[in-house]
């Protein structure tokens, strides 16, 4: 069959798994010490074997011990963990199958924007600009659920556009227990229902949210929304200042360009600026909604990194992209995109060789801290280390932050590197850890 017969977005939408796929195979040997991914999978397992509660309590604990316990939730939404342990007999934890699911649930996202916009003529474009973010692609190098959630929403918005309000009110409360800022999201589908005056959709949404909310509990056997116990410094509440709306200012023009410079700061304002313009636009009211909720009250997170926070609403400013431009064609639009593009996949996969040098809890050093530590008899024994959720989940022994000095931990495992290692009692050393007694 000749190429011609092809529409465009047919093509492109049998091109974007290849690059997705291709991006995979370059990423999948890498993972942080980030250690978020570790409590999901934590969880999982917990889910797996019906001892979630124990899970919680021993992670309630062990979180205790750190001096700073704000680096961790006691317990994250459970629904991304539900998901990973009803599928596990697919990956079989393989953390590189594991990984899968992020590649997977862009391309998704993506086939919703044009499935959404059939007849808009730039809606190609715009995805590509969400397809193409280095942030975005970044967000495959881990286990995590912001874009499996993010394509939960998408397609409540996508059902709710088809008036199936029962489906989207189901794909809504999916997201929240996936990701639990989505909560403000629905506001969404509040302005939806009272832009057409469509009161009585609003308690049937409201009733199907509550409803599956409840019955998710009881199956979970659980909170489904997890809990984040002191992970809030709560005295900040509110705490408007300069620092925080240069943080997220920058954040949203660093979704555009993947680099830190001065230039991220007025990238974000002309972001912000265009949503305000085309303020009646039902996605850019969310937008404002959300990004007030991230100015003014959402407590804030220890590390102040919204990068995460901002996923949602760089999605948001694709979707008014995409409407602005609906029934407009520019040729000026599409150069520039066609240059940004090439731009967004250089900057994308200068960042290869770096990955490799980091491959964090995947590099053969750390392997073999994994395999002494998991075979000998260590009983009861707990480690003091710098990153406790991906150490207690590759490892199966209890362990704590290591942020100073302390004598409590029976085992302290040291990074040569970047740390201070003592030199006596030592019980293992290679080429890059310490563990001492």
């Amino acid at each position: 069959m000749e190429i011609s017969k092809f529409q465009t977005k047919q093509i492109f939408l049998f091109l974007a798994p290849i690059f997705l796929f291709v991006n995979y195979l370059l990423y999948k040997n890498y993972l942080s010490w980030g250690g978020d991914y570790a409590l999901y999978l934590l969880q999982a397992k917990a889910l797996s074997a019906d001892i979630i509660f124990d899970e919680i309590s021993l992670n309630q604990y062990l979180l205790g011990l750190s001096r700073d316990s704000s680096f961790s939730a006691i317990a994250y939404p459970m629904g991304f963990s539900a998901l990973i342990s009803i599928s596990s007999f697919l990956h079989n934890w393989d953390i590189s199958l594991l990984k899968l699911f992020n590649p997977i649930s862009m391309f998704l996202i993506i086939f919703l924007f044009i499935k959404a916009n059939p007849k808009s003529k730039n809606v190609i474009l715009f995805s590509s600009v969400f397809l193409f973010s280095p942030y975005i692609l970044n967000e495959n190098l881990e286990i995590l659920p912001d874009l499996p959630s993010l394509f939960l929403y998408s397609l409540s918005i996508y059902c709710l556009s088809k008036n199936k309000v029962v489906l989207s009110g189901i794909f809504l409360l999916l997201s929240i227990i996936f990701k639990i800022y989505f909560l403000v999201l629905g506001i969404f589908h509040v302005f939806y229902f009272f832009q057409k005056k469509e009161y009585k959709q609003i308690i049937k949404l409201l009733f199907v949210c509550i409803s599956l909310k409840f019955l998710a509990d009881f199956i979970l056997g659980t909170d489904s929304i997890g809990n984040y116990g002191n992970t809030y410094d709560i005295s900040k509440i509110l705490a408007i200042n300069l620092e925080r709306f240069q943080y997220v200012t920058n954040d949203m023009g660093y979704f555009i360009t993947n680099f830190t410079h001065p230039i991220n700061f007025f990238i974000g304002l002309i972001i912000f600026l265009f949503v305000a313009i085309n303020y009646k636009n039902i996605y850019s009211l969310t937008f404002i909604t959300y990004m007030s909720f991230l100015f003014l009250f959402e407590p804030v997170w220890s590390h102040t990194d919204y990068k995460r926070y901002l996923i949602p609403a760089f999605y948001l400013l694709i979707n008014i992209l995409i409407s602005f431009f609906k029934s407009k064609e520019f040729k000026w639009i599409n150069s520039f995109g066609i240059l940004y593009l090439c731009f967004l996949l250089f900057v994308n996969f200068l960042t290869i060789s770096d990955l490799e040098r980091q491959r964090g809890p995947m590099d053969e050093s750390f392997y073999e801290v994994i395999e002494f530590v998991s075979n000998k008899e260590f009983n009861d024994d707990i480690f003091a280390f710098h990153s406790p959720r991906p150490f207690r989940y590759f490892t199966g022994r209890n362990s704590f932050r290591k942020d100073y000095e302390v004598d409590f931990p029976h085992y302290v495992v040291c990074e040569k590197r970047s740390e201070s290692c003592q030199s006596k009692n030592i019980v293992f050393e290679n080429n890059k850890y310490i563990i001492y007694k």
